[in-house]
């Protein structure tokens, strides 16, 4: 029997879930009976012993949507979100509508969560139903321990600890192990993929060392609240005649800005809003940015999706700092709608320095732990996006083209759209804030020139990188 191609995923978040499912589903442009042709056996390594809860909403564009379909996984996501035709950026001095972005495009707001457990689902039917279990594993509780690249071509030789029960989910990639029933696995695959995130372990242990994360000063702060129909009915913007958010509502107070964005997952009886706004954290707390493994250089998995704020007094101050920056303004029912979340979450914003090392030799990096950025609307489409390219560059995998030709030839495809992406994340992120009522109209005038630009270009969406014409 012909040996597997075997790859060994790390992560099994969207990036790593959807090239897992690309791979598996694409086939080797070499034909099935071809001496060449060999299986692919597909393990995904995650650190979590469970799909986690924690995460805010995501924004799922009509390209994202597109592959979710292809992959078999679009079908079970969109009940679980709320359907998103359009984004309108109401002004906070005025209580107006400035501009409408992507108006009557097919988009989702959905939980990461969510995305995550579709794709999920997906890859266990899938192995379940062609009777091949090997064909694609994922494995929870792995806490990878080595990675070496074998001299020659051997591969890479990936060992791990697989952590069955006990312990604590956040505890630390590379030590902290809570349990009692351990056992220590190796294996040897022709590919690696490093989709575990900007505290990527795969790229500190053999990619690139050298290119550590930076915390970018500012966090997000996310929660949901209940929200009635009558509260729908009674939120609304100035003048009272328009509701203040119709699906999704982006308010702007010169460079800051609040999101809002309805949530009701098919069946539920009650919608709710979920919330979201950027605060400027000059260091987070050191309980929230590490622990004491941490501190010995060691990541924490917590670090990873964010905080629950806890404490009455951690509460009420972030509500209040939340409160005090969008405090005023012509939007009377804002301050009710903040004070009603009582549980928040926080997320500090890390990035990667623009460029860096994507690969070496049989190992790649994928999502946030090749090309992390700033928010800028469809970072989890982007990683989705990475693993269907990826699948459509190993379809030359058994016809002689090597794996390092294969990965030249993904980087190839990938690192100007992953550029020009950075570039425009990184120009509303550094925005500068003119100061005074003079500046919040002009930042109004620069919003609305932006969605218009915006709007000019979204045929972005139509593309499809399965389509590609791949290097010589």
């Amino acid at each position: 029997m012909t040996d597997p191609f075997r790859i060994i995923i790390v992560g099994a978040g969207p990036a790593g879930l959807s090239a897992a499912l690309a791979i598996a589903q694409h086939p080797s442009s070499a034909a099935a009976d071809t001496p060449s042709s060999r299986p692919v056996h597909i393990t995904i390594l995650e650190l979590r012993r469970s799909v986690q809860t924690i995460g805010g909403a995501v924004n799922m564009t009509p390209l994202a949507l597109r592959y979710l379909d292809a992959l078999g996984a679009g079908a079970r996501l969109r009940p679980r979100g709320h359907a998103a035709s359009a984004i309108e950026l109401v002004a906070h001095r005025t209580g107006r509508l400035l501009a409408t972005l992507w108006p009557g495009i097919d988009a989702l707001r959905v939980r990461r969560q969510d995305v995550v457990e579709a794709l999920t689902e997906t890859a266990l039917q899938g192995t379940a139903a062609n009777g091949h279990p090997e064909a694609l594993q994922i494995v929870y509780g792995a806490r990878v321990q080595r990675l070496e690249e074998r001299d020659g071509d051997g591969g890479v030789r990936v060992t791990y600890i697989q952590d069955n029960g006990g312990g604590d989910d956040n505890d630390n990639d590379t030590g902290g192990v809570g349990s009692a029933t351990l056992a220590e696995v190796t294996i040897d695959a022709d590919l690696v993929l490093g989709c575990d995130g900007i505290h990527s372990l795969v790229r500190r242990q053999l990619v690139e060392p050298d290119r550590p994360e930076t915390y970018t000063g500012k966090c997000v702060a996310y929660g949901f609240i209940p929200a009635s129909a009558a509260d729908a009915a009674r939120w609304t913007r100035s003048g009272g005649s328009q509701p203040l958010v119709r699906h999704t509502t982006l308010v702007q107070r010169g460079a800051e800005s609040l999101l809002l964005a309805r949530h009701q997952p098919a069946g539920a009886r009650e919608s709710s809003l979920y919330l979201a706004a950027v605060l400027p954290v000059p260091q987070p707390p050191p309980t929230l940015e590490q622990d004491a493994s941490a501190v010995a250089g060691n990541t924490s998995a917590s670090r990873r999706e964010g905080w629950a704020v806890r404490g009455a007094a951690d509460k009420q101050g972030l509500r209040r700092a939340i409160a005090d920056v969008f405090a005023g303004g012509a939007i009377d029912c804002l301050g009710e709608v903040l004070a009603r979340c009582d549980d928040w979450f926080l997320y500090p914003v890390h990035m990667l320095p623009e460029g860096g090392v994507w690969s070496k030799r049989r190992v790649l990096l994928l999502g946030d732990a090749a090309h992390a950025m700033p928010p800028q609307g469809e970072s989890t489409g982007v990683a989705i996006e990475d693993g269907v390219l990826l699948a459509h560059v190993l379809s030359r995998r058994d016809t002689g083209r090597s794996v390092p030709q294969m990965l030249a030839d993904y980087e190839a495809l990938r690192r100007a759209d992953v550029e020009a992406l950075h570039k425009t994340s990184m120009t509303r992120w550094n925005a500068p804030a003119p100061a005074g009522w003079v500046g919040q109209v002009v930042t109004e005038w620069m919003a609305w020139l932006f969605v218009s630009y915006l709007n000019w270009t979204s045929n972005h969406f139509a593309r499809d990188v399965r389509k590609l014409a791949l290097p010589e």
